[in-house]
């Protein structure tokens, strides 16, 4: 590591970056300033850090003795440290742009926005890219200024730590993350946080907004989620300091807001004060634990408003004053306080204005006992809440937090003798494997145990599979079933694989265990809920064989594939629970994208558990071998050590496909067309892996041609070139015809078909003369089946297979004709065109070498060409390779006769009389 000294009489700034390496320091003297011009701007792309000087004061100020000013963009994913400088970016455009996976680390910094015109935003990040700012200040506006702003998109990491004077917004858009800590933040001119589609962490914070003059809620989050702990929200006078809408979240604990309004979003509050007002609107849900402490700052507000089918669900309530009203719920709504308490006199004197369609209950009503400011509170999640945080599965969560609070509902209603909605609990879980159906139904059986539903005499789950329910005794299936039925009253029963129950051959014992499953469901309605799970596809089959399934089990959840961004957030998760670290969250996250979208298990959470499980063991073998000391950190070479396995090595052995692409004679126009194929995909490829979108891109293709013109030599080198550029993950090339696809009866083809393309997974599968699918237009033709199993399975497995159809030109126009969605599907079209007499002497020539054999070539060009030119076979490369083995059959019939001892020779005479036996 080097360090590099800037100033007048040392480096000059640019010198010293290009001498500069990665992991060097550039520190500049006492009074350097770095001062762009307006307009300009400079890239980092190395691994730099850079420091200036502070001069601590006696009085404890500090005084900043280099400047930066202009823009600095840190791209190329390098890491950028700076400390120790005053910043100011002299115009509108960021300070500090951070993008493509690149880290901005800034330590002790102050920003000062000295353009006059408009807002700044000072630093600015996009791309993946990670921000982390320590002991950051920003100066405040004057009346002239609306000061300045921080923006992050495009699944940007951002971190601001131990703060305390920001003066400025913070935008936080596109799946990104923020998170503040022990931080102080004012803003006086629009929102303080604006988040969009982003998840932002608040601890320890201080945070201030606008007047209430100004319509400009201090945190707004649009389908967002919002965590916060220690943290106050002051905006006085307002009714919307935390504004959250379009489903976003907010989970808070020990927090101070001065007002919170929900639309169509939901919280989860933990001993939570609320300064003025607490509204919900267009169904949101309120769900809190501990206290909620409604101080009622403000004569003009009510204390909490719900309207439009809202919910509030409360352990403890308490409200410090008498309002006119103290509470007021509309259309539909309803609220549930097991407790509320009025400390300044009778609850009596409370006011509560309620419509004839909405609900209040107060369960009981007395003296709360407080929680002091220094009292700790166990962080201990109930279930609902570990459910709600859950990576991924928002359609199920959101499913479960309806059936959870209808069963809270009913149950307050029946507590007041009132009539309850009849409920059933039993469910069908569908989805594919890896995806969380057997967690959920766990934490859901939890949930409705703490919510007090199906309450046994002790907690249970019983987890099943056939063959814990079929007994292969006649009879015995019954008795078997309802044995564990009898088990798990009370609580949940869960049946892993239900479809496996249906048998469509040989005796059905399952079919019993199902009936018994049907009779006790109807029986015990009240006392048990039955999950069903199973892969939709069975599951969808499994259903149909018996309505009354159905009907019995009326809750379907369908757990959606994890996106790869969940599926990253789970492996990181799951590392950091085991209690080891990542050297670069970001490399692992870039690594596991990729792994997993070219992987062929599809198996979600499986998947990464098996991964991390490969990584954690490499990591241990590594530092075993290496006697390391540091037995937490999970290092680059090592996720490069699992994500290598099974992947292609370069082999000086091995020609490269492409060089066997150019060594083929002829066919110009294809050997292009190849470049710029393989070209694109590479391309489309790296894009993805940055985060960025592409365009509808298939590997899909057509090869048209007349025999001979190398189709299938073509093919199997663009098989070998995917995945030498790591498009395919196999190294595999199948090539098949019209037999290996038909069956010979009426599904016999479907599974015929899906058996080969299963096989081609990973690779390429080469289909030649693919028109005889559609042979003779015969819509009884069992082609046709085999070409509809293929659509849908290029259609299901667009990522995971190229599929190659070959064939003669004119018949292949005809065969796309048949299928329009053929077309759509298969965009990429080489055309073979017919070798010329010259190119197919060199063929020929070409495998004459090959067997080591010397030849005339002069003589042989001449009656190659004269031969083809005569010939009414224009079958290109099988041409001559048929003109090729007549005339070594000549060759070696002359060997035989004269008993001559040279055996690689090929005399002119052995040409001509192959000439006159062509002729």
């Amino acid at each position: 590591m080097a360090k590099y000294l800037v100033g007048n009489d040392d480096w000059l700034f640019y010198e010293a970056y290009n001498a500069a390496s990665d992991g060097d320091i550039i520190e500049f003297d006492e009074g350097f300033y770095l001062n762009l011009e307006k307009g300009e701007s400079f890239t980092i792309s190395k691994n730099l850090t850079f420091i200036g000087h502070v001069i601590t004061r006696e009085n404890g100020g500090k005084t900043f003795t280099n400047n930066l000013y202009g823009k600095l963009v840190i791209d190329n994913g390098a890491t950028a440290t700076f400390k120790n400088f005053w910043v100011d970016p002299l115009d509108d455009r960021a300070a500090f742009y951070v993008t493509n996976q690149s880290t901005l680390i800034l330590d002790t910094i102050v920003f000062e926005n000295s353009y006059r015109e408009n807002t700044c935003v000072v630093v600015y990040s996009q791309k993946q890219s990670t921000v982390q700012m320590s002991q950051v200040e920003t100066k405040a506006a004057d009346s002239k200024n609306l000061s300045s702003k921080f923006k992050f998109c495009d699944n940007s990491n951002v971190t601001i730590t131990d703060s305390r004077y920001l003066n400025n917004s913070i935008i936080v858009e596109s799946h990104s993350k923020l998170l503040v800590s022990n931080s102080n933040i004012t803003y006086y001119h629009g929102n303080v946080i604006n988040s969009k589609n982003s998840t932002v962490t608040l601890s320890q914070t201080n945070i201030t907004g606008a007047t209430s003059d100004k319509d400009w809620p201090a945190l707004v989050f649009t389908n967002s989620i919002l965590n916060t702990s220690n943290t106050s929200v002051v905006q006085k006078e307002y009714a919307a300091a935390v504004y959250l809408m379009d489903c976003s979240i907010i989970n808070s604990r020990k927090d101070f807001f001065s007002s919170l309004k929900l639309s169509s979003s939901r919280a989860t509050l933990e001993h939570t004060t609320i300064g003025i007002v607490l509204s919900l609107y267009k169904s949101s849900s309120l769900f809190s634990a501990g206290n909620l402490n409604l101080k009622g700052e403000y004569n003009k507000r009510v204390d909490i408003y719900a309207n439009e089918k809202s919910i509030l669900v409360t352990d403890t309530i308490i409200l410090n004053r008498t309002a006119n009203p103290n509470i007021r719920l509309e259309d539909s709504s309803f609220f549930y306080a097991k407790l509320l308490d009025y400390p300044n006199g009778d609850t009596d004197k409370l006011n509560f204005n309620v419509d004839d369609s909405s609900q209040l209950i107060k369960e009981k009503v007395g003296q709360v006992d407080t929680i002091t400011e220094n009292e700790p509170v166990e962080p201990q999640l109930s279930a609902r809440e570990e459910l709600n945080q859950l990576v991924g599965l928002k359609r199920v969560k959101e499913q479960i937090n309806v059936m959870l609070t209808q069963v809270q509902a009913n149950q307050m209603r029946a507590q007041k003798g009132l009539k309850t909605q009849q409920m059933t609990l039993n469910a069908v879980f569908m989805g594919n494997p890896g995806t969380g159906k057997t967690t959920v139904a766990r934490l859901l059986r939890r949930a409705l145990f703490e919510a007090g539903v199906l309450v046994g005499e002790e907690f249970k789950f019983i987890e099943v599979s056939e063959p814990d329910l079929i007994s292969q005794n006649v009879g015995g299936t019954a008795i078997q079933t309802k044995n564990i039925l009898d088990k798990a009253k009370g609580g949940v029963l869960f049946i892993d694989e239900a479809y496996t129950l249906h048998k469509k051959e040989g005796i059905n014992h399952g079919q019993e265990a199902i009936n018994t499953i049907m009779k006790y469901m109807e029986d015990h309605r009240n006392e048990i809920m039955i999950i069903f799970a199973g892969y939709t596809k069975e599951m969808e089959a499994f259903l149909k064989t018996n309505p009354g399934l159905t009907s019995r089990a009326p809750n379907r959840f369908d757990f959606e594939d994890f996106t790869t961004q969940e599926i990253v957030s789970l492996g990181i998760t799951h590392i950091n629970n085991e209690q080891f670290k990542l050297e670069d969250e970001e490399y692992y996250a870039r690594q596991v994208s990729k792994g997993y979208r070219s992987s062929l298990d599809k198996s979600n959470g499986r998947w990464i558990r098996n991964f991390n499980e490969k990584l954690t063991a490499t990591m241990l073998n590594r530092i075993v071998a290496e006697s390391s000391e540091d037995v937490t950190t999970i290092l680059n070479k090592d996720i490069d050590s699992v994500t290598n396995q099974g992947q292609y090595q370069e082999d000086p052995k091995n020609e490269d496909a492409l060089q066997q692409l150019e060594n083929l004679i002829g066919i110009a126009k294809v050997k292009e067309q190849v470049k710029d194929f393989i070209a694109q995909a590479v391309v489309n490829q790296q894009r993805e892996e940055q985060g960025l979108s592409n365009p509808s891109f298939t590997l899909h293709s057509m090869f048209l041609g007349n025999p001979g013109t190398g189709k299938t030599t073509v093919a199997r080198i663009i098989g070998k070139l995917l995945y030498q550029k790591g498009l395919t993950s196999q190294n595999k090339f199948i090539e098949v015809g019209r037999s290996d696809l038909v069956g010979s009866y009426i599904g016999h083809t479907a599974i015929k078909t899906r058996e080969v393309l299963e096989s081609a997974l990973g690779g390429v599968l080469f289909i030649d003369e693919a028109y005889t699918l559609s042979k003779g237009g015969d819509s009884r033709d069992f082609g046709r089946e085999a070409i509809d199993e293929i659509l849908k399975f290029m259609e299901d497995h667009r990522s995971d297979i190229v599929i190659i159809f070959a064939g003669y030109t004119k018949e292949m126009g005809e065969f796309l004709r048949m299928n329009s969605g053929l077309q759509s599907r298969i965009p990429n079209t080489f055309d073979f065109e017919d070798y010329s007499p010259e190119e197919i002497v060199q063929i020929g020539l070409l495998g004459i070498k090959a067997a080591k054999y010397t030849i005339d070539t002069d003589h042989y060009a001449q009656i190659v060409k004269a031969s083809y030119l005569h010939s009414s076979d224009h079958s290109n490369g099988r041409w001559i390779r048929n003109f090729n083995e007549k005339l070594l059959r000549i060759v070696s019939r002359r060997i035989t006769q004269s008993g001559t001892t040279d055996l690689t020779t090929i005399t002119n005479e052995d040409l001509e009389r192959l000439k006159e036996s062509i002729s």
